[in-house]
């Protein structure tokens, strides 16, 4: 039986969810479209935490600007750090946003990297399901090549094990095959400025420790906050799958020392769904009996 057209499937979605928009219904808070004026509002309200740690429900694929702002923040991370203001010392202690494990982002074709700013959406859809504390978003696009892309993106941050959080993308070519690029990456480069009345106040609270890499797939990430020295550990792993085999990958690896990142190359097949699975791991110093907040994190990716 042939697929219908990408376009109806697209009004399918729309109609579903058309009653619900920016509501919540049961457990499902769910808004319809993309809105850059509503969008921090947007993160904030589908956070998702365990206790442990927290991320603001932030698009893996958009850097903080303007509009986004990821965030992760872990319990008692506190940092302490003086600005000089009128030329008097102001000393402000935050809760450290810490280095965003969220980056996934998608190139078709050698392109550049899809962001919302940059295609036709056709449908978008943002929700925080409340009963399976997931963050899902689900959006179909038309790039400047006129490729029509559906992608559904689910993550959530473990109740079983505090330590660790996980994405799904599941990726269907509408009306074209290729090849693709999925660049998945841990990032250092972040700071407290989400706060509009705090941006004079000094907003750097991490120092570099270092990246490393364990095997082929998992990645990882070290930093330390500059004045109470706690230190943080992230690890990723991601693979890609086609049902339930493994997509064979071309990996390469980048990595600096404030952030390290793979690029993995695959192809894909009109109107067939690839998923990208990304699992991540965090430990801090505080944390007991852990020696090695790095070697933790890294190690405990590879066994999941």
């Amino acid at each position: 039986m042939p697929r219908p057209p990408l376009g109806a499937a697209v009004r399918t979605e729309q109609a579903r969810y058309s009653c619900l928009e920016g509501a919540v219904d049961g457990f499902l808070l769910g808004y319809d479209g993309f809105d850059p004026e509503a969008e921090g509002l947007r993160e904030a309200l589908t956070s998702t935490g365990n206790g442990y740690l927290c991320t603001r429900g932030a698009a893996e694929w958009e850097d903080a600007d303007g509009v986004h702002y990821p965030g992760t923040y872990v319990h008692g991370g506190y940092n302490r750090e003086t600005t000089i203001l009128g030329g008097l010392p102001v000393l402000n202690e935050d809760l450290v946003n810490l280095p965003n494990w969220l980056v996934l982002q998608l190139r078709i074709e050698g392109g550049d990297v899809i962001r919302l700013a940059d295609v036709d959406l056709l449908g978008y859809r943002h929700e925080l399901d409340i009963r399976f504390a997931t963050v899902i978003r689900h959006l179909s696009f038309r790039d400047h090549e006129g490729r029509e892309t559906t992608l559904h993106s689910r993550r959530f941050v473990s109740m079983a094990d505090a330590h660790h959080g996980g994405i799904e993308w599941t990726l269907v070519p509408g009306n074209w095959s290729g090849r693709v690029e999925v660049v998945t990456a841990i990032d250092g480069r972040v700071s407290n400025a989400g706060v509009a009345r705090y941006q004079e106040l000094e907003g750097r609270h991490l120092k570099p420790v270092g990246p490393r890499t364990l095997g082929p797939e998992v990645i990882a990430l070290k930093a330390e906050t500059r004045q109470s020295n706690l230190y943080v550990s992230h690890a990723a792993r991601t693979r890609a799958f086609r049902g339930d085999r493994s997509v064979q990958v071309e990996r390469r690896l980048y990595q600096m020392e404030d952030y390290i990142q793979q690029v993995l190359a695959f192809d894909v097949r009109q109107s067939e769904a690839t998923r990208v699975e990304k699992l991540v791991t965090f430990y801090t110093s505080r944390d007991p009996a852990v020696s090695d907040t790095l070697l933790r994190a890294a190690r405990s990716a590879a066994r999941r």
